[in-house]
């Protein structure tokens, strides 16, 4: 699509409804787990999930994690709770989808595979990439894709289907050791600075939610830096129109989502069409295939 200057494609959820979909996200962190983890039943050819949920808990460790030996062990870190998920889609997605904000949530179940070092970890990638059915893979060692935690992991989207009365993405996240290690000494220090921002909000008498602002603290930490050549284009914008948010008012429809179409005319205008769907898909970095002002 890049060549060609097309919109890359979306990945959805398939269902809408919020309970609904976090019902189907707790199958799916089950499903999940029993082709990561054990190996399987030899008479049934399939893992016993009462077992399983007894063998491997939430917030436990399975060693050599049949999905790929070359992984130390997995994690795993239970589907995402009701409220975490709720506040992530009102805040990341609420602006432009309103009530279809809940299908752009692609990490309700997810895993966590951990690596001595990022060549066992390249030829996990690997593994995995043959073995599930992979609709998208983020690569976080990229430079364009550094955040400011300096965090360094490769994300892989992947759909299951069987057992399950909807397919569901997935998310499984491949990490080095020692920066497994270093996220989890880092997570108190997070904690200290999302209560230092709500207790700023509070002495200003606002009304606040803390779980929101929680979710914006990590978010500024750890979504990718801007690249130069994205801050070259929204420069571009403020000096033809004034302001990005003019710029959003007159050539991007000023409605609550833009659409590609429109943003690769203002690309073109600009001379850099070329480069459309590198700064949509840096923009629209959670592949949601659609883009807000708040973005």
């Amino acid at each position: 699509g890049q060549h060609h200057c097309c919109e890359p494609m979306k990945i959805l959820q398939r269902v809408d409804d919020f309970d609904e979909l976090m019902e189907e996200a707790e199958q799916a962190q089950w499903a999940l787990l029993a082709l990561i983890g054990p190996e399987p039943d030899r008479k049934t050819g399939n893992v016993d999930r009462a077992t399983l949920k007894r063998q491997w808990p939430v917030g436990c460790r399975w060693n050599h994690p049949r999905a790929t030996r070359k992984a130390t062990f997995a994690y795993n870190p239970g589907s995402k709770s009701k409220g975490k998920a709720w506040t992530k889609s009102f805040v990341r997605y609420g602006p432009s989808e309103g009530e279809k904000r809940y299908r752009h949530l692609l990490d309700l179940a997810r895993v966590t595979l951990v690596f001595a070092d990022a060549s066992l970890l390249r030829s996990g990638l690997q593994q995995i990439i043959d073995s599930f059915n992979v609709v998208a893979v983020k690569n976080y060692y990229q430079p364009s894709m550094q955040n400011l935690l300096g965090e360094k992991y490769v994300v892989v989207y992947v759909v299951l289907s069987e057992g399950l009365k909807t397919p569901h993405i997935c998310e499984i996240r491949l990490e080095e050791f020692h920066f497994y290690f270093a996220r989890e000494k880092t997570t108190p220090e997070i904690v200290k600075i999302s209560e230092a921002m709500c207790s700023i909000y509070q002495e200003r008498k606002s009304i606040i939610d803390p779980a929101a602002i929680d979710y914006l603290v990590r978010l500024t930490l750890t979504r990718p830096k801007t690249s130069h050549a994205l801050t070259v284009f929204h420069r571009q914008l403020c000096l033809h129109y004034g302001s990005l948010v003019v710029a959003w008012r007159q050539v991007f429809g000023n409605g609550s989502n833009l659409e590609f179409n429109a943003f690769r005319d203002v690309c073109q205008s600009l001379l850099c069409r070329e480069q459309v769907v590198e700064f949509w898909m840096e923009t629209d970095s959670t592949l949601a295939g659609c883009i807000s002002l708040f973005e």
